[in-house]
């Protein structure tokens, strides 16, 4: 046989599946293309090409002579050029067999393309570690082995020429690049995949977990495709930020009645699931609030849900609803609580800040109502105002409001810090500080403790110019920001800090 002479005379070597294809979740991303491979019409060349190049030099040849029988070349084809090079071994046999597929002969393509997708489902190709990636996402949105299995593929859709082409040549419609994931084509996920096509569809309309979730929508994630390609190392690092801090305040110290902490503590403590509001002017200390209960007097993790400044509208909206979720989740396995600062633009969609004041559409709205009904954790939200519609407010099992700090409690909150850190200001230094609304509670901790860390100077000559080094920070380093003694403009704690 001309195979066995070949095989004496050439190196053999092992599969590449770097040199043509991509390099994660190779497992699947081989049976994806053996399966696009083996539909109808037959793919480009290029697919045919890249699978060729996962395979070794033995099995090229293997496949040459399989093509050679199965289309008759031998008598019927010799004179063919590519058949003559390939008997004279001027050509490999990758080249001979994508020049016989490029040739387009009637016969040759499909039987090709046939022939590449059996040795595809025949090669054994090891994880590289990269499913476990796969299966982390699973675990953290709840996602069924089939749902995994449409992200992945529409991610592999999305950054990977091969099963790209596979794709736009098996659909009727090319909808994945013109607009929601809900529109793409069915047949094309199914044949790609080997689901069946009437549960793709299931999948993929707006109220599944995939699209509720926010992984997809225009497209996939964009966390999500960084995480499975492996450009992040931790996907739970997007969402959320475990609160790790010690600047708290007991919970007298809050102007809030008392029998009311002491139920908002309960709800925490408890091992339901709860939906629990704070609300109250930016800087009344909602945030320190919640993190002095939960995590000092209640002793549990507190995971703080992300937000993205560079993101907005609807793309900052999916982001925070997949943050949320992904916490939650967490939340269930650990006992812990989340908490959702500023959460105005979750709770009243991403349609809220325009004109007219107009609310979310009717999808933002079921997946908030679905959000806040199958919260499987204890949950804290933290608005500036309680002015929402009514099937929110009834979704909420207890809220607390935060009257406006007065002098008198900005001077209580001087005090506990100073004594807190051991430092000590003039009686007429605390009441000055304490006219001043646009610190919260937090900025307040944050100063006083920075200052006890300057030890050779006085408190009252650095925390004035801490206070100014904040305020020109938080109006942007705008040199004319206004001296201490005056009221500056409150315009919240965009750091989250109140």
């Amino acid at each position: 046989m001309r195979s066995l002479e070949r095989l004496r005379r050439r190196k053999m070597t092992k599969p590449n599946l770097f040199s043509s294809c991509t390099t994660f979740f190779p497992q699947r991303f081989v049976r994806y293309l053996a399966n696009g491979l083996a539909a109808s019409p037959p793919p480009h060349s290029d697919v045919v090409l890249s699978a060729l190049g996962m395979m070794s030099k033995k099995q090229q040849i293997e496949l040459a002579d399989k093509a050679m029988e199965r289309l008759d070349l031998f008598n019927n084809g010799t004179d063919l050029p590519v058949v003559q090079q390939y008997l004279r071994e001027d050509v490999t046999p990758s080249e001979f067999i994508s020049e016989l597929y490029e040739s387009r002969r009637i016969k040759a393509v499909p039987a090709i393309a046939k022939l590449v997708s059996d040795a595809l489902n025949r090669l054994q190709i090891e994880d590289d570690g990269s499913e476990e990636r796969l299966i982390n996402l699973v675990k953290l949105f709840k996602l069924s082995p089939e749902e995994g299995e449409i992200l992945l593929l529409l991610y592999f859709t999305e950054g990977n020429k091969q099963i790209d082409i596979l794709y736009n040549q098996i659909t009727s419609v090319n909808s994945w690049r013109k607009g929601r994931v809900a529109s793409a084509d069915p047949q094309a996920l199914s044949i790609l995949s080997g689901l069946p096509r009437q549960a793709i569809g299931r999948l993929l309309k707006s109220e599944a977990r995939l699209f509720r979730s926010g992984l997809i929508d225009d497209g996939v994630a964009c966390e999500v495709s960084e995480y499975l390609s492996q450009m992040t190392e931790e996907i739970t690092s997007n969402y959320f930020t475990e609160y790790k801090g010690k600047d708290f305040l007991s919970l007298g110290e809050f102007n809030l009645p008392a029998s009311s902490v002491q139920i908002f503590k309960k709800l925490v403590m408890s091992d339901s699931p709860a939906n629990l509001i704070l609300y109250g002017e930016p800087g009344v200390g909602k945030t320190t609030f919640a993190r002095s209960l939960v995590v000092k007097e209640c002793k549990k993790r507190l995971l703080e849900v992300r937000s993205f400044p560079a993101l907005s509208g609807k793309d900052l909206f999916k982001y925070r609803q997949r943050s949320l979720i992904a916490s939650q989740n967490l939340c269930e396995i650990s006992g812990d609580v989340v908490f959702v600062d500023d959460a105005e633009f979750l709770l009243n969609g991403s349609k809220a800040s325009s004109i007219f004041g107009l609310l979310f559409d009717f999808e933002e709205k079921a997946s908030v109502n679905t959000l806040l009904d199958s919260a499987p954790s204890v949950t804290i939200w933290a608005v500036n105002s309680a002015n929402f519609p009514e099937y929110i407010v009834r979704r909420f099992d207890f809220s607390l409001g935060f009257p406006p700090l007065g002098n008198a409690d900005r001077e209580k909150i001087w005090v506990s810090s100073l004594n807190k850190h051991g430092q000590t200001l003039s009686e007429n230094t605390i009441k000055a500080f304490s006219k001043d609304d646009s610190l919260s509670p937090a900025v307040v901790e944050s100063v006083i403790k920075n200052a006890s860390k300057i030890s050779d100077i006085s408190p009252e000559e650095t925390t004035p110019k801490l206070i100014t080094a904040y305020k020109k920070l938080k109006e942007g380093g705008k040199r004319n920001s206004k001296p201490m003694g005056f009221q500056s403009k409150n315009i919240g704690d965009e750091n989250g800090c109140n």
